[in-house]
């Protein structure tokens, strides 16, 4: 946090009369959650969803950073669409793209996804929190005893931290690390029993 984000959004999450984001969890993940809100997040909205884009489709219109403004019905008559249904056409969303591996793919980033980039600039560290955030609710629902989550977590997990530390020597190696013990510690049913609490005492309305 900027000490202007301090000032304006930082709280005081158990109640102890001091906003202490550097050594208290709870108010540090209260303060960031406060943030998003103020920032206009849309509780149980989408963020992001997979894209695909026609050979026509204008491509200086990828990643603009802008606030999404064009509707869906828009983006699909100028050639990129959702991969699945069930979005209004009227919803706003900015299209996308990472390129991987050995591929390009596509995403469509909603006002959620833009209220992350306020937090961090980076459409890349974004993507990564959703995901990791994705991983969290599977475990929360329940799912952690499935070891294809726990798969899902630790690469997403990966991803996370290699954004984040980037051509760091050793980047990769401390990815692999810190997904293995997430997908270790979310095979044990105690530990996700008490995150999973943890996470619903912390952020009730979040």
């Amino acid at each position: 946090f900027m000490p202007s984000s301090v000032r304006n959004f930082a709280v005081d999450n158990n109640g102890d009369g001091t906003i202490d984001i550097w050594n208290n969890k709870g108010d540090a993940i209260a303060s960031v959650a406060n943030y998003f809100k103020g920032n206009g997040w849309q509780y149980r909205a989408p963020v992001f969803t997979l894209a695909k884009k026609s050979a026509n489709f204008d491509e200086q219109l990828l990643n603009t950073k802008a606030k999404p403004s064009r509707s869906l019905n828009e983006l699909r008559n100028l050639g990129i669409t959702p991969v699945t249904g069930g979005f209004p056409g009227t919803l706003a969303a900015e299209a996308l793209s990472y390129q991987l591996e050995d591929a390009m793919e596509y995403w469509l980033g909603f006002t959620n996804y833009y209220v992350i980039t306020r937090y961090n600039r980076s459409q890349m560290y974004a993507l990564a929190a959703w995901q990791l955030g994705e991983a969290i609710e599977h475990l929360v629902t329940g799912l952690s005893g499935d070891p294809t989550v726990r798969g899902f977590a630790a690469d997403t997990v990966k991803q996370f931290v290699v954004g984040m530390v980037g051509d760091l020597p050793g980047a990769d190696r401390v990815g692999e690390i810190v997904g293995d013990a997430v997908a270790g510690l979310l095979a044990d049913p105690v530990f996700s029993g008490e995150f999973a609490s943890l996470l619903g005492a912390l952020l009730p309305d979040f």
